[in-house]
């Protein structure tokens, strides 16, 4: 899927993007998470930058096929999954229905646990599902507010 939208912001490699939602995204299946709220929101993405471009200019963002819903279930699903396993496990140890008052505190300890452990190994994992190109929203053209179409790749020379 590509979309456009402005330049903010620029870093070595990166850049700051506002990306206003469009006629096309009605028809798009991933429209509610691309775009949450009213037709006018815009969302603000950090993207890979191999143009090199300049703040204000326009250019079309690649964004991955699925790759919102991976990131989504990333961010939401899992820690959910470790949450009912976590109430589950403490629900069971703590001898289940036949365990009263104690199975439900063990079931809620147990939750908090696991949902912390949930988002804390999110953390430490962070950086192997950011390093998959697949994944990364990626400038692939200059569409508009500089003197170029397209931006030329830079040339270092060896000396």
């Amino acid at each position: 899927m590509e979309e456009t939208g402005t330049v903010i912001e620029t870093r070595p490699g990166s850049a700051t993007v506002r990306l206003v939602k469009n006629a096309a995204c009605g028809s798009c299946s991933q429209s509610g998470a691309c775009h949450p709220g009213d037709a006018e929101s815009a969302r603000v993405l950090t993207v890979r930058d191999p143009l090199g471009v300049h703040s204000g200019q326009e250019v079309a963002v690649h964004l991955p096929d699925g790759g919102i819903w991976l990131a989504l279930g990333l961010m939401y699903g899992f820690p959910l999954a470790m949450l009912f396993a976590g109430a589950a496990m403490g629900w069971s140890l703590a001898g289940g229905s036949a365990g009263g008052s104690r199975a439900e505190l063990a079931s809620a300890l147990a939750a908090g646990v696991f949902l912390v452990a949930g988002f804390l190994l999110l953390r430490i994992l962070r950086p192997l599902y950011e390093r998959r190109a697949s994944l990364q929203p990626e400038i692939v053209r200059v569409t508009g507010g500089g003197s170029m179409d397209v931006l030329p790749r830079r040339v270092e020379v060896n000396r």
